[in-house]
């Protein structure tokens, strides 16, 4: 992925404020760096304000609740949203980092929040149910 010209048309696009929503891998693309268990960083899209690293163990199982701290791509200010989460990387977030989510149930990013927003961008380790109308406001909102 590293190698591939996805990476840098991804990032332009999201420049230019096309919608662009990651759940967990796509999170860790659109972050500036990768860094894998044997220690090899690679440079991501860098939209959002975050480092990725893979672990040896997963760092996050659990069912998830979400609660929008302001309109996002996903959802109005205060709407909840419901999925899981489970993943195998840590992601240490730039100062700058804008939070679209705090977690109610979960771990989330970083200090019970999740949904990291830059341009009309979100990426999250959660992966929202499609009942939880995401998606819908997804739609609604290109």
């Amino acid at each position: 992925l590293a190698a591939s010209p996805a990476l840098d048309a991804l990032a332009e696009l999201a420049g230019d404020g096309l919608p662009v929503l990651g759940e967990c891998g796509g999170l860790m693309a659109l972050s500036e760096s990768l860094t894998t268990t044997d220690g090899d960083t690679h440079e991501m899209a860098g939209v959002l304000p975050a480092d990725v690293t893979m672990q040896e163990r997963y760092q996050a199982l659990d069912h998830v609740k979400l609660q929008a701290t302001g309109d996002t791509l996903t959802a109005a200010a205060g709407d909840t949203l419901r999925g899981h989460e489970f993943h195998y990387s840590s992601a240490t977030v730039g100062s700058d980092a804008r939070f679209a989510f705090d977690v109610i149930r979960g771990d989330g990013i970083t200090d019970d929040q999740d949904g990291i927003t830059e341009y009309r961008t979100l990426g999250t380790y959660a992966h929202v149910h499609a009942d939880s109308g995401a998606f819908d406001a997804f739609l609604d909102n290109l």
